[in-house]
């Protein structure tokens, strides 16, 4: 028995030292763990942190491409728009030019019917055009009962009544423009057709003719022979 205790103590000596070696070492190892402990809370932080950051940067992201999308449809709205107005523009010149062409036509055809008249008619008094060019003004204008009173020049008078200023008015027509007037036919207003005369002045009274205004005759506007 006593051998056997020897033994045992000398044992537990032996356990004891091998204890406290492992205390010692884990004693060693214990400041390294609460470091590496640490180290994991932060970066744990840190990921938690880009986490956020990730989510809020997606949500921004998706909120962009929304609105890149939002721009891109008004960018093709515009653009349609575009396209229409220049469709209506062209439409709206191709319309003009056929109005030009149509006043122009109109006015050859009056030209042809004075020059067909020219010819029939022997009588060289009876005036039935005047050389082209401007040949006086409107000093009023009645738009509601169509007439007009135009202040001739002194050669346009001779032109209309002869060198003696003898003849009587002729009935013939003649055309009225605005310098600066943007209508179908330019600066063209309409026509007037002479019917009487103001003595002791060169007014002469006007019918405006309905069929060819562009716009209400106004004082100013300009008579001319075409």
């Amino acid at each position: 028995m006593q051998s056997k205790l020897n033994t045992t103590r000398a044992e537990l000596v032996k356990l004891h030292k091998i204890i406290d070696e492992q205390v010692e070492e884990l004693n060693k190892i214990k400041p390294l763990a609460r470091a590496d402990k640490v180290t994991i809370v932060e970066k744990n932080e840190k990921i938690a942190k880009l986490e956020e950051i990730k989510a809020d940067l997606e949500n921004q992201i998706v909120k962009i491409k929304a609105q890149i999308d939002e721009l891109n449809a008004e960018i093709t709205s515009l653009k349609d728009e575009v396209v229409t107005a220049q469709d209506e523009t062209a439409a709206a010149k191709e319309e003009l030019q056929k109005s030009q062409k149509l006043v122009e036509q109109l006015k050859k055809l009056i030209q042809e019917m004075i020059n067909e008249r020219n010819r029939t008619n022997g009588d060289p008094n009876n005036i039935t055009s005047l050389p082209a060019g401007d040949k006086g003004k409107v000093i009023e204008a009645d738009n509601e009962n169509m007439f007009a009173v135009v202040e001739f020049d002194a050669k346009t008078m001779k032109e209309l009544k002869g060198d003696n200023l003898d003849h009587p008015i002729p009935n013939i027509e003649l055309g009225v423009k605005r310098p600066g007037f943007h209508g179908e036919a330019g600066e063209f207003v309409g026509r007037l057709r002479l019917r009487q005369e103001v003595r002791e002045k060169n007014y002469i009274i006007c019918d405006i003719l309905g069929p060819w205004k562009q716009d209400d005759i106004k004082p100013d506007d300009i008579i001319f022979a075409d």
